[in-house]
């Protein structure tokens, strides 16, 4: 056994309570991620970058954006296509 952290934790815990400083999240090409919280956590702007094409969901496409909603504990969000 390992004393070492794990790489990659899954939880279902609501997205506004998990202890990270980044969360990461998927995007292909036909996915809808643009409405609910992680667009509310991010003051409207990933749906404004998925309706600008900035953000398309193809493959290896990446997109950073910070997390300004109160409440959240993560300050960052990962969209990878």
């Amino acid at each position: 056994m390992s004393d070492h952290a794990p790489i990659l934790t899954l939880s279902d815990l609501p997205l506004a309570s998990l202890p990270f400083d980044v969360l990461v999240a998927l995007r292909g090409e036909d996915s809808e991620i643009v409405a609910g919280p992680l667009d509310e956590a991010t003051g409207g702007t990933l749906r404004a970058a998925v309706e600008s094409r900035e953000l398309r969901g193809k493959a290896f496409e990446s997109l950073w954006l910070p997390i300004i909603a109160s409440g959240w504990q993560a300050r960052r969000l990962l969209v990878i296509g």
